[in-house]
């Protein structure tokens, strides 16, 4: 019983958080916070903060 939850929920974990990966790179959105050689832009766009919003929400989430 035990096992069959916690298999059933982190499957779903690991699932949504792939396509949220995947999501976020395939429409850019990771870009949106960085230059062309890696580091952060001095003035992050309101897109870019709020997928780095998400994205920690997600993690902390997903650990419940």
């Amino acid at each position: 019983m035990i096992i069959n939850y916690l298999l059933t929920w982190s499957t779903t974990g690991f699932a949504l958080f792939c396509v949220y990966v995947v999501f976020i790179f395939r429409t850019g959105l990771v870009y949106t916070a960085r230059k062309a050689d890696g580091t952060l832009k001095k003035k992050v766009p309101l897109s870019g903060v709020l997928n780095m919003l998400a994205f920690l929400c997600g993690i902390v989430w997903l650990s419940f």
